[in-house]
């Protein structure tokens, strides 16, 4: 079998190109060098080849080799072109009489053939004619020079890595090719089906598992099951009958077995009002049957045929469509080169079974026939080194949206909170969808925050201007990014709550001129357009197509990345794109034990589903988890197929989303701010280019010369640019990841180059790219000894997980992980404005808040004691992002509650006339339930808020007014000592829980001044030390006993949770808490701060530790 046939090209020229070795810049070594360290991946012995269907030589003979750019001002330049182009064109006209070239082309546009019977006929210059040959043009440069798989445009392959390189394709490139119905056909055909309401009381049908609950509603975000793009949000009430339902149809049940059964439950409705409500549910999507396959199936036609074969009357419809299937099966056989009659006769079926279906019908993707598939290992370990670099080169390592919605989830539920994710992405009752979402987008705009630009960043976007700048004044064409490079424009080092992702593959070409020369070392890798994926995407859409051997290798790839996640479910994501026609990208095999299913049929038995419903989501190491309430444990959400998920429905992107949030983004060699500059040099590393030269073109760069026609007149002064900017002649036009190689001295190139400016606009820019690999360098050959243009896919694997090092963020990220019993509702957690809480924010400047907390706050808390309106308060310091007081009273009793919000606010009004604050807000206040323990502890907890409020009220005042004069870090660490004390922790337990969030030596330079002072005021030991310290601390000590009885109270009621496993999270995680309150309201945020005062806090209790005969069980009290 032939992908085509030999004399439709000519043999392979030898051709000199100006891709010759460019000057470098390198950055001089500075005072320090990266040390050596070990990879964070290693390749797992596997990679994918893709490869166009013809050699790269097609190119060449279409081309020709004829150069024209030293005539740009020659009187017959159009003239020349003009001759030039009739040559191209009948070099077009050859090959499309080439069977396999010619099926190609109907696979990928099936009205191209009109184009194509055109030029048969002997055509070659009518205007109808010329728009054919362009767009061939077009379509055989992709058929020579692009690897991406499309129709039958390019093939695929699975290899392994060696000690040596033995890769090569038979005789032809492709071995065998792949026939199937197009999604979107499949889909409508199941509409059809649904459709036709005599057939409905036939099918199996269950609940929609998207549904949510909003109040007395129950809600189905998406209606699309079609991948029509329905973007619907539909609603129905929730009754007795609609919960009778959806339990008894969780699994497949026969239409008319639930009518029966609903009918049988409620016998005081009428069938009549049973089948109108069951048909209000079928029409919008709450009921949907068993007909949509499962996108694991290789083959999803044959298992609805299947299931079409169970329903009665379906006879003439099951021999339609398994006609359709014997074609497509009879194509498949003739492989590559067939008849193109079979293709339009398979469309003609198609259509007459499905009139509806006016996009593509059958989709084809193909085989490489690669005989020999061995490839160099030291090609995989240089890729494994790249993509570490790439991952720490990432500009910005963050997603924008993300980190808005943490702000959001953390001001509205709080840090140990878990919210089920249907409710959080409800608009009705939870945040709606993050910003950039789009299906739906959100019901109303955030204000949004600006995007986070750290020094870091700023650092290395000055770097990498200074290189360029040097770069363009050497004439230099290259950057090389060597380790002390490296180290200056890292953004990114692997930690444990930044790990590196598991398991990530890298699209990479081999600029190498044969096999041997790959095995001596003689060879260029160049970073490919797609740059990276999670690890196993690219592969798992041809599954069925390539060697068997393949998908034990996926399998086991699969289970090495799932043992980075011990103790997590790692479910697979199935789920309906907007578009049926996306769903032919996310066939895949079964890879994960559990599935996450939306919009479509679960290929797992239904005890391995994860529904949406049991999906809860929380907060922390500023990211966002998933867990599972039925199994108890976290889970991570994957997709096994590269369709890109930004068009997901919301509750999918955000699954994704948030289980890729830890890592680093995926992403190619990023220029920042300078990315748009006419010209950017090529960056490499080592042996990778990870970013090929590019030159940033606009209209107005270009200036027509010389006479002639508008296209004459342009290529002589893209020549002219050329030369002005060193522009090689082969050159990719490359937008995103999509390219199309160019000849910039042949007229049906340049001509395509200036139709592209043209539609970008005046403003906008198109993008060249050096051609690397060059002609010269193709390492894969066929048999005929015919060269081609590859990709190869590498998948990559870390070499183990993160070693913590000893800092506060690690040790934090150690502590074993303690979930929520339950999800708290809405009800359970809100506080609205006349209840018993009364909640105001005081918004004033930083500065004033002393003043405000010295004298108005303390004086009307006595006022509303005094009165009896209160029982507890407490408050914080925040900023949202203007800063203010956050006062929460709560009244003595019901009877109460209207009098104490009628006088906060009237208190609050007077602070703001007065000028002591800017405004006042009332809003409502939701509690920390989860955070501060659960249900039964957060009262408890609240009076701990309200001492705790007391005695830093107190020692705010005394700093207001001089009587106290210490420097706060001292007062920080007196307070801290005094409440763990108070708690009931001894000196050991104090040091043991301080040793695990601070490093040895952190603070030391800061503490040595000040070891005496800190002593002497926790511990006193020199009766003659300074009087004044001595008095001051007399006072702190009286702030502190207001909360001594409250605190050790409710310690002790902690205890008896503890004990009865009643308390949520462990007492040492509250007492964490409640110190990071105390900071907060004694001197607001600050984190740098806050953790300092622990380390001095550690240094000090050393210190007295060190004492000689000394007993130090607690610190002394009034």
């Amino acid at each position: 079998m032939g992908s085509y046939t030999n004399d439709c090209l000519e043999g392979t020229r030898s051709m000199e190109h100006e891709q010759a070795k460019p000057k470098s810049v390198t950055l001089r070594k500075h005072q320090f060098e990266a040390g050596q360290t070990n990879q964070l991946y290693e390749p797992v012995g596997m990679y994918l080849l893709r490869a166009p269907h013809l050699p790269a030589q097609v190119f060449i003979q279409m081309t020709t080799a004829t150069t024209v750019s030293e005539t740009s001002t020659d009187n017959n330049l159009e003239a020349r072109l003009a001759s030039i182009s009739q040559q191209s064109y009948d070099v077009l006209a050859r090959l499309v009489e080439c069977p396999a070239i010619e099926q190609a082309l109907f696979v990928a546009s099936s009205d191209i053939a009109a184009g194509i019977e055109c030029i048969k006929s002997g055509d070659h210059t009518s205007r109808r004619a010329r728009q054919a040959f362009a767009g061939i043009f077009r379509y055989l440069v992709r058929m020579c020079t692009r690897p991406t798989p499309f129709g039958l445009f390019a093939g695929v392959a699975i290899g392994s890595l060696g000690d040596v390189t033995t890769a090569q394709l038979g005789i032809s490139s492709l071995a065998r090719i792949r026939t199937r119905p197009d999604m979107s056909w499949l889909l409508s055909l199941i509409q059809q089906v649904e459709e036709n309401r005599e057939t409905l009381p036939q099918l199996h049908v269950l609940m929609n598992r998207s549904i949510y609950m909003a109040g007395a509603r129950a809600v189905l975000p998406s209606a699309d099951i079609y991948g029509k793009g329905d973007n619907r949000s539909v609603a129905v009430r929730a009754t007795r009958v609609f919960q009778y339902i959806q339990e008894i149809a969780r699994e497949p049940i026969p239409y008319s077995v639930l009518q029966q059964k609903v009918c049988k439950a409620f016998p005081q409705a009428t069938e009549q009002q049973v089948e109108k409500l069951l048909q209000q549910l079928w029409e919008s999507h709450f009921l949907i049957s068993d007909l949509r396959p499962p996108l694991t199936s290789p083959h999803p036609e044959q298992s609805l045929l299947k299931r079409l074969r169970q329903l009665p009357g379906a006879q003439p419809l099951t021999a339609a469509l398994d006609e359709i299937l014997h074609l497509m099966a009879e194509i498949d056989s003739l492989g590559a080169g067939g008849p193109t009659h079979l293709l339009g006769q398979l469309v003609e079926k198609q259509q007459k079974l499905v009139p509806a279906q006016k996009e593509q019908t059958y989709q084809i993707d193909a085989g490489l026939a690669l005989e020999q598939f061995q490839l160099n290992v030291e090609v995989g370990r240089a890729v494994a080194d790249a993509t570490e670099v790439l991952l720490r080169l990432e500009r910005s390592y963050s997603r924008q949206h993300l980190r808005e919605y943490y702000g959001l989830f953390i001001e509205r539920y709080g840090m140990h909170a878990e919210v089920p994710v249907l409710d959080l992405l409800s608009p009705e009752f939870g945040l709606d969808a993050p910003s950039t979402y789009l299906e739906p987008p959100r019901t109303f705009r955030l204000a949004g925050s600006p995007p986070l630009h750290t020094e870091q960043q700023e650092q290395r976007d000055r770097l990498l201007s200074s290189l360029l700048a040097t770069a363009l004044h050497e004439q230099a064409k290259g950057i090389e990014v060597t380790d002390t490079l490296l180290e200056q424009l890292a953004q990114w080092q692997p930690k444990p709550t930044r790990p590196p992702l598991p398991a990530v593959e890298m699209y990479v070409q081999l600029h190498a001129s044969s096999r041997e020369a790959l095995d001596h070392g003689e060879w260029r890798g160049v970073i490919a357009p797609a740059t990276l994926a999670y690890g196993g995407r690219t592969f798992c859409r041809f599954f069925d197509i390539v060697d068997p051997a393949g998908l034990p290798q996926l399998k086991e790839y699969a289970r090495r990345e799932e043992a980075f996640f011990p103790d997590t479910l790692l479910a697979e994501l199935s789920y309906l794109p907007k578009r049926g026609r996306g769903a032919n990208v996310a066939i895949r095999p079964l890879l994960r034990t559990y599935e996450i299913v939306v919009n479509t049929t679960p290929s797992v038995p239904l005890e391995r589903v994860i529904a949406l419903s049991d999906l809860v989501v929380g907060v922390e190491h500023e990211g966002f988890y998933l867990r599972s309430l039925s199994h108890g444990k976290r889970v991570v959400v994957t997709q096994s197929h590269m369709l890109n998920s930004q068009r997901a429905p919301n509750v999918c992107r955000f699954l994704l989303e948030i289980s890729q949030d830890a890592y680093p983004l995926l992403s190619s060699f990023n220029w920042g701010p300078v990315a748009n500059v006419p010209f950017l040099p090529r960056v490499v590393r080592k042996k990778m280019v990870l970013r090929p030269a590019k030159w940033n073109l606009q209209t107005i760069m270009v200036e027509p010369t010389g006479s002639g026609s508008a296209q004459t007149r342009f290529f002589a002064g893209l020549q002219k640019w050329r030369k002005q900017w060193q522009v090689p002649r082969y050159v990719y036009l490359q937008e995103h990841d999509n390219r199309l190689l160019l000849d910039l001295e042949h007229p049906l190139s340049v001509a395509e180059l200036h139709h592209s400016l043209q539609k970008a606009g005046q403003n906008a820019f198109v993008r060249l790219q050096e051609m690397l690999p060059d002609f010269d360098h193709l390492w894969l050959h066929d048999k005929q000894g015919r060269a081609y243009l590859t990709e190869l896919v590498v998948p990559l694997i870390a070499t183990k997980p993160n070693t913590p090092q000893q800092s506060t963020e690690t040790m934090q990220a150690e502590r074993p992980q303690h979930f929520p019993v339950y999800p708290i509702t809405e009800r359970e957690r809100l506080k609205l404005a006349g209840d018993d809480w009364t909640f105001l924010k005081l918004y004033a400047p930083i500065k004033q808040h002393d003043e405000l907390i010295t004298m108005p706050l303390r004086k009307f808390v006595q006022q509303l004691s005094q009165q009896q309106l209160i029982d507890r308060w407490f408050f914080v310091r925040y900023a949202d992002p203007e800063p203010h007081l956050r006062i929460r009273f709560h009244a003595a009793n019901a009877q109460t509650s209207n009098e104490l919000l009628v006088q906060a606010l009237a208190w609050g009004r007077s602070l703001v006339t007065a000028g002591l604050a800017g405004n006042l807000v009332l809003d409502t206040y939701r509690r920390e339930i989860e955070r501060y323990g659960g249900p039964q502890a957060i009262d408890l907890l609240e009076e701990a808020f309200m001492v705790n409020s007391v005695a830093t009220a107190e020692i705010i005042a005394a700093l207001y007014t001089n009587q106290i004069t210490l420097d706060e870090q001292v007062i920080n660490v007196f307070m801290l000592d005094q409440l763990f004390t108070l708690w009931g922790l001894d000196l050991s337990q104090r040091l043991s829980y301080l040793q695990k969030r601070t490093g040895k030596y952190e603070q030391s330079e800061a503490f040595r001044p000040q070891r005496r002072l800190f002593c002497e005021l926790l511990q006193p030991w020199d009766a003659s030390f300074d009087p004044k310290i001595q008095s001051q601390r007399t006072l702190l000590l009286q702030a502190n006993l207001i909360q001594e009885t409250v605190l050790q109270r409710v310690s002790a009621a902690l205890h008896d949770l503890t004990s009865q496993n009643k308390l949520w999270v462990p007492e040492e995680t509250i007492l964490a808490s409640l110190a990071h309150m105390q900071f907060n309201r004694l001197y607001g945020i600050d984190r740098t701060r806050e953790q300092a005062g622990y380390a001095l806090w550690r240094h000090t209790l050393e210190s007295i530790q060190r004492r000689p005969s000394q007993k130090h069980s607690q610190s002394p009290k009034l």
